[in-house]
């Protein structure tokens, strides 16, 4: 194996590190992307010939580190902010990135998996893995595959949270962090969300517990987590993840109490043409969000 290895980046990883220590201080959604689509190839992992550590990182890649650069710092520059809100990972998380859509595929979910599946965290080897952003198939750009890897990540940095479990972890909830850290809502999402405030078809968190696709969860989810944070504050989410079922004790509300008012929150914050902006700018809808987001 040919080793890029920098514990210490430098050259195409300056602006990494400069983000990283200066702020020391969409797609994906594998996770419900439901059956697997064919046979996952383990011995595709071989192609991953070059290694690079960054402080928080272990990539293993086969292209030429240039063309990931973007990527390095991306997930850099997105670590303090959401392990902030949690806890710093235990060690490095590694991070596998696959040189195009159909070797991604090969290794994951299978050879016929659909193109809106560009990376996914497998729980059980603790790894994040990616399609490379040159290459990320017909649905998605290369904004597209890097806000999946914001989303991906967040899954990681709840699950080692969590004890590296998901017992007990509501999909709303789960997706709800990983959507609402991933970006801000694109325009037609928070309009839909508007439209259903507006005509009193918002999901319930029962409805999205059971269909999270077919209810537009990936539009809706993340409002649940800036809900919480506005309204009662990270701690409170900290605890939520937690043990989602302490409703009464974290909130003071029941479940049914709760979800009412985030409902009432939505017809307050998105009910008007001055909606706020929170969730997805560039990347294309995933299947079952809005259309527009």
């Amino acid at each position: 194996m040919k080793e890029l290895v920098r514990t210490v980046p430098a050259g195409i990883l300056a602006l990494c590190v400069a983000v990283t220590c200066a702020g020391n201080a969409r797609g994906a959604g594998a996770r419900h992307a439901g059956a697997k689509y064919g046979h996952a190839d383990s011995s595709v992992g071989k192609m991953l010939a070059n290694t690079l550590v960054t402080r928080h990182f272990v990539f293993r890649f086969a292209e030429k580190p240039a063309a990931l650069k973007d990527l390095f710092s991306t997930l850099e520059k997105n670590y303090a902010r959401i392990t902030a809100v949690f806890a710093p990972l235990p060690g490095r998380l590694s991070v596998e990135v696959y040189p195009d859509i159909g070797s991604y595929h090969k290794r994951t979910f299978g050879a016929g998996s659909p193109d809106w599946l560009v990376g996914n965290f497998d729980p059980d080897e603790n790894v994040l893995r990616l399609a490379s952003p040159d290459h990320p198939g017909s649905y998605h750009d290369r904004a597209g595959v890097l806000e999946a890897a914001v989303h991906e990540f967040a899954h990681a940095v709840t699950f080692n949270y969590r004890g590296r479990t998901r017992e007990g972890l509501p999909v709303w909830l789960d997706e709800g962090v990983s959507v609402y850290f991933e970006g801000p809502l694109g325009k037609g999402a928070r309009e839909r969300i508007g439209k259903a405030a507006a005509s009193g078809s918002l999901p319930s968190l029962a409805e999205l517990d059971k269909d999270f696709v077919g209810h537009s969860g990936y539009t809706f989810s993340g409002t649940v987590v800036e809900f919480i944070l506005k309204r009662y504050g990270a701690g409170k989410l900290r605890l939520f993840v937690k043990d989602p079922s302490a409703y009464r004790a974290i909130f003071g509300l029941s479940q049914e109490e709760f979800g009412s008012a985030w409902h009432r929150y939505l017809k307050a914050e998105y009910g008007g043409a001055s909606a706020p902006a929170r969730g997805v700018p560039s990347g294309k809808k995933r299947p079952g969000s809005s259309p527009g987001l």
